[in-house]
């Protein structure tokens, strides 16, 4: 661009410069999504942000250099935990999981509980808002305690118990054993 000088005054049409797109060193990672980095020039910065079912950990600005790179910055995102089971047709005492501690996109099963029978069975993954959701299987589990052998009653002279009273006690009930008077 020419400036002129004419009676001492310098004259001239300005001249616009625009900054250079960065194209190189891009954050990148496991779960990073770089989109606010798009079309940053020279001298701009942004800061990437987590893909869904991912949770920010380290991050630092990310500066565009003239050379038309980035310059390195902390990228870190953390695959999402999710919660506890909190679906109440899938946590219930008579039901069983591996649901503990599963991350974003994880599967678990749930399924009946020792002591308990019954043939459904339920996959569920982890999402990314951090719940679980049925991916297969049934809608609601039908677990039934498992009844306690009559075998097992005590029987010993001088005790009384209430352990035949109304049935069998099943899975997850109880019994009262005492002795009969006269007897300690």
């Amino acid at each position: 661009q020419r400036y002129d000088c004419s009676e001492g005054v310098l004259s001239g049409t300005p001249m616009v410069c625009d900054g250079s797109v960065c194209e190189i060193n891009k954050p990148r990672g496991r779960g990073v999504d770089a989109t606010p980095c798009n079309g940053k020039k020279t001298g701009e910065a942004c800061t990437p942000t987590c893909k869904v079912g991912y949770q920010r950990g380290s991050f630092t600005d990310c500066t565009c250099q003239a050379s038309g790179s980035f310059t390195d910055c902390s990228t870190e995102c953390k695959r999402l935990t999710c919660n506890s089971l909190a679906i109440s047709a899938y946590n219930q005492a008579s039901m069983q999981n591996n649901c503990n501690s599963k991350k974003y996109g994880q599967r678990c099963i749930v399924s009946c509980a020792n002591g308990y029978t019954g043939s459904d069975q339920a996959r569920l993954v982890c999402t990314g808002t951090g719940e679980f959701q049925k991916k297969d299987g049934a809608d609601a589990i039908a677990c039934t305690a498992i009844a306690c052998s009559t075998k097992e009653h005590p029987t010993s002279l001088g005790l009384s118990h209430t352990c035949a009273d109304n049935g069998n006690v099943a899975t997850g009930q109880s019994c009262i054993v005492r002795p009969n008077p006269g007897f300690s």
